[in-house]
């Protein structure tokens, strides 16, 4: 239940690695980016869970502007008012996501047209999927609302299942046991 302008729950900013494992964020709320983390260094997390997070423009759950590892984690029931209901990605290093479930994340929490990528938004290099689930996930745009579980390019790993890939590229259905 942390509020900040950046990283409601965890700030991230250094020359050094952090390592979040067996954590779990839970309502926290940044007024621009980064609901749950901001990260703006080199960030692992294992077994954790975000939800329920809140930035008021991009990645609800996170953001993210360095090297990120995610292994065996959830983020469910985030949001953003503009892009990345779960993750949005801004780095120029590969986002890897093994074993990570996205899922009822929100992007356009405030149906203003302005955000995309409900589950995932990647204006960064690329993410690497592997054994994991992006479904389900949300853009309030006006019109109704839209299920965009991705936006961006997106390259498997293997064996990962993606609800609507509008948006999104790299990903090819019964390919790599997608």
């Amino acid at each position: 239940g942390n509020q900040a302008e950046y990283g409601g729950g965890i700030y991230h900013y250094g020359t050094y690695t952090m390592t979040l494992s067996y954590s779990t964020l839970h309502d926290n709320q940044a007024a621009s980016g980064g609901g749950g983390i901001y990260n703006n260094s080199i960030l692992i997390i294992w077994n954790s869970t975000f939800s329920g997070n809140l930035a008021g423009v991009d990645g609800g759950g996170l953001r993210n502007l360095d090297e990120l590892h995610i292994v065996n984690s959830t983020f469910s029931s985030n949001a953003a008012g503009d892009d990345g209901g779960g993750i949005y990605n801004l780095s120029a290093i590969p986002l890897a996501l093994g074993n990570v479930t996205l899922t009822l994340n929100k992007a356009d929490k405030d149906s203003s047209g302005a955000g995309n990528g409900g589950g995932i938004y990647n204006n960064g290099s690329y993410v690497i999927l592997y054994d994991s689930l992006v479904a389900e996930n949300l853009d309030l745009s006006p019109g109704g609302m839209q299920p965009v579980d991705c936006v961006g390019a997106l390259f498997s790993g293997g064996y990962n299942l993606l609800g609507d890939n509008t948006g999104c590229t790299g990903l090819v259905d019964g390919v790599n046991g997608d």
